[in-house]
């Protein structure tokens, strides 16, 4: 992938989260994810709605339940979470 492809690419990611927002963010990774687990090359509907959810409710029960003086937005940890893993296949698939 070419240096613009890339930009490209983060480009659109971060439009989608500006319009959608950071909890929507799990819906561009928990695709990839799926694929990851299971292998496959075709998009799995079923395992991928799992794993969204699965990694909605861990990233708010984590912003919920973290020793803080008050509770961090959950959107936080989403956008933690899928922005890492999305940095991840970014730089994994340029090698």
């Amino acid at each position: 992938m070419s240096f613009w492809g890339l930009l490209a690419a983060t480009i659109l990611a971060t439009a989608a989260v500006v319009a959608a927002g950071p909890i929507a963010f799990i819906a561009l990774a928990a695709p990839h994810l799926t694929r990851k687990i299971f292998k496959s090359s075709r998009p799995l509907i079923l395992p991928t709605a799992l794993v969204g959810a699965s990694l909605l409710l861990f990233s708010d029960l984590l912003a919920r339940f973290l020793p803080m003086q008050s509770a961090l937005p959950v959107g936080v940890f989403t956008a933690g979470v899928g922005g890492l893993y999305l940095l991840y296949l970014i730089f994994s698939e340029r090698k």
